[in-house]
């Protein structure tokens, strides 16, 4: 039902502020006195601060104004409900409402109805507020009408009240005159008036005893026995409205004002701790529930809940403007109860609820409310945890953080910080070994929970600046683990950081964690969106288990939880996993999801398990040992909006919380068990002959011969999970196979049945819940018509047999005659196939045009009159049909072509219309295809122009239903050619285009071929010259930096030897002029050995660095495997590149210095490792000052990993996957070709059988891995 907006302004009283604060009080005291009740009963669960889930219905606008004065639910389980304007039933499917209709006999007698009873044989009785009293059989839909005027059935009175039917079925009426019986057919009636000249209105009739009869009204409550009619002293000052019994035997009695307890002799009292406003108050009904509690329905305050075995008032229910799952009005009509104890409250003016029994004692709701201040300050609950002390803690998305003492309330809200800032999104609580509370913050960081003064105290802890805190766990050993946005980390135990645990690459893990979870082992377990992760006691790096390298149904992980052994169920996003062994070194994953036959139903990712062994969540309960998997929600009384993952906990006394974005689900789950639904299928409808006709039950339905159709509507009824049951069904007799049944029609329609005896049978189960259906059956007799009878038939089939015996003789006669024609015909033209088939298979030989055109011609003019005889193909752009190869007796014609538009010319016509075309007559029938006739001149080869032809065959040749051409054939003379010749020329064509399309496709293939042989060599030159070209540019790299490394070293040698010339000089002038002395001797010698000591080191580098260029740059072609110091040759490939590198301001180094040998070729391993340095120098960096690039190596699983990692611009996702192929640059505007870690890739892949990889992140640089397999690079080669 679309819910009109109730209206309080048309309630004058409720205009008063006053009366709201009389309500709120009455509200709280209501939650103070109810705890004292809880002792000795439990309906709901026992938290005075908490909400059961009053489930409003949607009644399809069928209860008009929302009012509903009363109900009941029927023996075969259909709601009925009786409202101002008219009567209302509910399958569980839809509301339909019975209405009255001025002149219809058959509707309802008037629209305002206040009483509804029932008959063991489905009668429904109606009193009606003035017209009267009304039958209804909803088998059929008759209505029968009881009034005043009607006899023998006669009422004393047309305005009632009340209407009951007793032990005996007979039929109680109560009105403003006392009351009328009528007998269980309604066929007769008898008065009771008021005794002792009392007056008054009947409201309700009870029985509390066979043949004795309560009732009750205005004037209190008067018994009937032995047709005697006396009043009862003790409640005679009663204005009564309603009675019920209890299981100890006491009256409850609903009245006009308060609710009273009646020992059925003289005592009357009121139930305990009702407040004293509420017996002024106006009490419409009570229903006793199977728990033994009371629940009653008043007009203005709500429901009132009481404990029948202590006669106690526990709580009110009213409606809360702010929880959408209150009552919606306070102004209640009756409580019905359904068999399922389900509670329906209809209200006078908000329509219809429901209230589920079956989970009051185990669910309850903690909502935020405007009514009371001890409920939720917020309803967005996203963190839960529970305290030592046995209180509770809430988090909340923008209302901090509530404790909640179980027995009060809530006793403490904290809404801001020690430093006055106000505390916004708490989206994670735990309480550590120590006692101290923390809640993590969305953006705030860190807090510890200064409860007593209710402040929210920051802690500075290092690298938990800026992150989320999705997740806290307090471990055993006193540590906090803190789930985040980007990972996970343990708090020290100084509180002072909380550094982040890397993946098991060493790489930080980056993603949000979804849950913690500490074994019993002390191993810290992760989740989040890459897989499950493990942190062991002592280890620094997490394990990581992933669908990639264990079994895990996904890495989308939601939850964790014990198994109660060793080990841990594991909650996927879609599957559900155990592991036996938390500890094993690699755990194993074991799919429960299907080994307990779940489906595509899973538990929810908030596990917990209770004591009983069954894993909840809030929205399902999991029982291993029945493998069932049961969904709870809002029609099981469990409504907390959208859960929140990770918003969970469980206290000591097993008591279960769930948060979500409409407060917080308690959940008692010791003793629940979840209902086990049962339903039967029944008839609603039935059609016969396109009429409604009577719902057959213990009755055969006979359809007759004039009408072999039938209709049913059927349905299961449960008026709760009526929409999720599943129908199949099939008339046995008819259908082998089950069908599948419309879910919201629910019609089976049969037509056309043969004359015999059927059997429907409908079968049906609920899809969510666990429950029983009990299938339908039931036989159908289709009657025969006269001429479907048994007789008639076998003279029909005599009749027949005489008449096929006289036909037989005759027609085996011709049937002789015509088998000796068709023996001759046949062989005819077997011989013609055989001929035309060995003549296609001779075409299809050929794969050249020529040779296909003049074997066609030969074997056409064998078989048929060729005069003329042409071939056209339609070109590539199927604009003209050319005819290459045409002649006219045994004279070729030039080539000629006609435009398809010409639709006139036969052979245009002929492909177009992909037709075969026999013309006997030109003159005559041309007209046939063209108004107009074809006026086309050819030229032959020897200069003359073709005859006109008069007999003509034209024959389209297709390939796969395509046209490409025609074969045409002519003749001089009339009539040469018939339909056998178009047959045969049809065959023959079929092989010619076949041949035809073989030659054209040889004669391209042979074109395509020489044009790819071109283009191919063309390619092989231009890479062989790009390649060339990149190798020169490397080599330039080497050349250049070599030069710079060798012309210091021979600079200095230079200059010190030119110096060493000029002494040299000097003393040789002073030799031969015989003036050399002592001291200039001494002096030479000096600066010889101060060159010498110059020169020496400076050669013997230039030296090492010409050995380290010619290793490097030796040619590729050596493929001789020795033996590689890798640290040794990393150092030269990095000394090589030294100068480039800080000319560029870039440090080079080598991490790993690891003594390492492996077997390779030295050339190809020298040329990798200098084109993956060349190319990070080349295109990593731009602006940023701290520039590296590093090489490191390591063996792990039998592979040889070499990395080189720069910390430069990186490389963008697009073109990362690029960037090994040929020609690929990111620096064309620097001269780059893009072909040197193409070369390093074919060297890796062909010369080592490794890989390469690139990773690369914008901003953080790249990496480059050689992986290499060490089965060859560690062994040592034969000599």
């Amino acid at each position: 039902m679309k819910r009109k907006p109730v209206h309080i302004r048309s309630f004058a009283w409720m205009k008063s502020r006053y009366v709201n604060i009389v309500l709120t009080a009455m509200l709280r005291f209501t939650l103070a006195v109810g705890v004292l009740g809880y002792a000795s009963a439990s309906p709901l669960v026992h938290y005075p601060f908490s909400q059961p889930v009053f489930q409003n219905i949607d009644d399809e606008e069928q209860i008009i104004n929302g009012v509903v004065t009363s109900g009941l639910v029927s023996q075969n389980g259909v709601l009925w409900l009786t409202t101002q304007s008219g009567l209302v039933e509910y399958d569980g499917y839809h509301f339909s409402r019975y209405k009255h209709k001025k002149d219809d006999l058959n509707s309802l007698p008037g629209m305002y109805i206040f009483s509804i009873a029932e008959q063991h044989s489905g009668l429904i009785w109606l009193a009606t507020r003035s017209n009267g009293l009304a039958s209804l059989n909803p088998k059929n839909g008759k209505i029968t009408r009881i009034n005043t005027t009607t006899l023998p059935a006669k009422l004393s009175s047309d305005s009632l009240r009340s209407v009951f039917v007793d032990s005996q079925q007979a039929v109680w009426v109560g009105h403003d005159k006392g009351v009328n019986k009528l007998d269980p057919t309604g066929k007769t009636s008898q008065q009771y008036p008021l005794p002792h000249n009392l007056k008054g209105v009947t409201y309700s009739i009870f029985e509390p005893s066979p043949n004795v009869i309560w009732i009750s009204g205005t004037y209190g409550i008067v018994e009937i026995k032995n047709n005697i009619a006396q009043p009862i002293e003790a409640v005679a000052h009663l204005n009564v409205r309603d009675i019920i019994a209890d299981k100890q035997g006491n009256y409850w009695i609903s009245t006009h004002r308060g609710m009273w307890i009646w020992d059925g002799k003289t005592r009357v009292i009121a139930p305990k701790n009702i407040p004293p406003a509420a017996q002024k108050s106006y009490f419409r009904n009570a229903v006793l529930a199977d728990d033994g509690t009371i629940w009653a329905s008043n007009y203005g305050k709500g429901i009132w809940l009481f404990d029948a075995d202590s006669q106690t008032f526990l709580r009110q229910f009213v409606h809360d403007p702010s929880n959408i799952s209150s009552l919606t009005f306070n102004d209640l009509g009756k409580i019905i109860k359904g068999p399922d104890n389900s509670l329906w409250v209809g209200s006078w003016g908000g329509g219809l609820q429901r209230l589920d029994l079956n989970s009051t004692g185990h669910f309850a709701h903690i909502r935020h409310s405007l009514m009371t201040d001890i409920g939720l300050s917020n309803g967005n609950i996203r963190a839960v945890a529970t305290l030592d002390n046995g209180h509770w803690v809430f988090g909340s998305k923008n209302g901090g953080i509530d404790v909640f003492d179980p027995s009060k309330g809530k006793i403490a809200h904290i809404s801001h910080t020690s430093t006055g800032e106000e505390l916004t999104s708490v989206i994670s609580l735990t309480q550590d070994s120590n006692g101290r509370v923390w809640a993590g913050t969305h953006a705030q960081g860190l807090m510890q929970l200064d409860i007593p003064n209710n402040v929210a105290v920051a802690q500075n802890i290092e690298g938990l600046q800026s992150v989320s805190l999705f997740r806290l766990l307090a471990m055993r050993d006193g540590r906090i683990a803190v789930g985040a946005n980007r990972g996970a980390c343990v708090i020290d135990a100084d509180l002072t950081r909380c550094d982040f645990i890397n993946k098991p690459d060493n790489q930080p893990l980056l993603d949000s964690i979804t849950n913690l979870y500490e074994d019993k082992f002390g191993n810290l377990w992760v989740a989040c969106h890459l897989g499950l992760f493990r942190l062991k006691p002592s280890a620094t790096l997490f394990e990581q288990f992933s669908a990639h390298n264990s079994n895990i149904s996904n890495n989308y992980v939601l939850g964790m939880i014990t198994n109660k052994k060793d080990g841990l169920y594991v909650i996927t996003s879609t599957g559900f996993d155990e592991i036996l062994d938390a500890n094993a070194d690699t755990p194993q994953f074991l799919d429960r999801q299907h080994t307990m036959n779940l489906g595509a139903a899973k538990p929810g990712g908030n596990a917990l398990v209770d004591k009983s062994g069954r894993l909840w969540s809030g929205a399902t309960i999991l029982e291993f040992d029945k493998r069932k998997l049961h969904q709870y929600g809002a029609d099981e009384g469990a409504d907390i909006g959208t859960a929140w993952l990770g918003s969970f906990a469980q206290s000591h006394n097993n008591t279960m919380l769930f948060g979500g974005t409409r407060g917080v689900l308690v959940v008692e789950p010791n003793g629940y068990e979840a209902p086990v639904h049962n339903s039967k299928i029944v008839i609603r409808k039935w059609l016969q002959g396109g009429k409604t006709v009577t719902v057959p039950t213990n009755t055969v339905p006979i359809l007759e011969s004039n009408g072999r159709a039938f209709s049913a509507q059927i349905a299961a009824i449960d008026l709760v999970y009526a929409k999720h049951i599943t129908y199949e069904y099939r008339l046995d007799g008819l259908d082998t196979e089950w069908q599948t049944l419309d879910e919201n029609s629910r019609w089976i329609s049969f037509t056309n049945l043969t004359p015999g005896r059927y059997q429907l049978e409908v079968r049906a189960k609920y899809n969510v819940v666990s429950g029983n259906i009990a299938p339908l059956t039931l036989p159908i007799r289709v009657m025969p018509a006269f001429w479907q009878t048994q007789w008639f038939k076998l003279l029909v089939a005599l009749s027949i047999i005489l008449l096929i015996s006289a036909l037989f003789k005759w027609r085996i006669d011709i049937v002789k005659a015509r088998a000796k024609y068709l023996e001759t015909l046949v062989g005819q033209r077997t011989q013609e196939l055989a001929a035309i088939n060995k003549i296609g298979r001779q075409f299809t030989s050929h794969l050249t045009l020529d040779e296909v055109f003049h074997d066609i011609y030969e074997h056409m003019a064998g078989i048929a009159c060729a005069d003329t005889f042409g071939i056209g193909l339609i070109d590539s752009d199927r604009e003209h049909l050319i005819f290459e190869f045409a002649t006219e007796q045994g004279v070729r014609f030039d080539t000629y072509k006609r435009s398809l538009d010409n639709r006139g010319q036969l052979a245009v016509h002929c492909a177009i219309k992909n037709q075969s075309i026999l013309i006997s007559n030109y003159d005559q029938q041309f007209d046939l295809y063209h108004p107009n006739p074809d006026s086309a001149k050819h030229t032959l080869s020897n200069g003359q122009t073709g005859a006109q032809a008069v007999s003509m065959i034209y024959v389209p040749m297709s390939i796969q239903k395509q046209v490409i051409g025609v074969i045409g054939m002519q003749s001089f003379r009339e009539n040469s050619y018939s339909k056998n010749d178009i047959t045969i020329l049809e065959t023959l064509a079929s092989y010619a285009a076949i041949a035809l399309a073989n030659a054209k496709s040889h004669q391209n293939l042979i074109e395509v071929h020489d044009q790819l042989k071109v283009s191919v060599d063309q390619l092989k030159a231009t890479q062989e010259k790009l390649v060339m070209q990149e190798k020169m540019a490397s080599l330039g790299h080497l050349v250049a930096g070599v030069a710079h490394q060798v012309n210091t070293p021979l600079g200095i040698s230079m200059t010190a030897l030119s110096t060493l010339d000029e002494s040299f000089k000097a003393l040789e002038d002073d030799f031969n002029n015989n003036q050399l002395k002592r001291q200039t001797l001494e002096g030479f010698i000096d600066r010889y050995q101060q060159a010498h000591a110059l020169m020496t080191p400076n050669l013997h580098k230039t030296a090492e660095l010409i050995q380290q260029f010619k290793q490097v740059a030796a040619s590729s072609n050596d493929t001789q495997v020795s033996h590689i110091n890798l640290p040794e040759l990393c150092n030269q490939v990095i000394a090589v590149a030294a100068t480039q590198a800080k000319s560029q301001n870039v440090t080079l180094c080598l991490d790993t210095q690891t003594p390492q040998v492996i077997y390779a070729n030295t050339n190809s391993l020298n040329q990798v490792l200098l084109i993956l340095i060349n190319n990070a120098l080349q295109h990593a960096f731009k602006s940023q000052s701290n520039k590296e690039i590093r090489l490191s190596y390591y063996i792990s699983d039998q592979r040889l990993i070499i990395r080189c990692q720069d910390n430069g611009q990186g490389i963008s996702p697009e073109r990362i996957d690029k960037i090994f192929d040929p020609f690929f640059t990111t620096s064309i505007e620097n001269g780059a070709i893009g072909l040197g870690l193409s070369i390093a890739y074919n060297i890796v892949h062909q010369h080592f059988n490794g890989t390469i990889k690139c990773f690369s992140e914008l901003n953080r640089g790249t990496l480059v891995e050689v992986t290499l397999p060490t089965d060859t690079l560690l062994q040592k080669p034969a000599s």
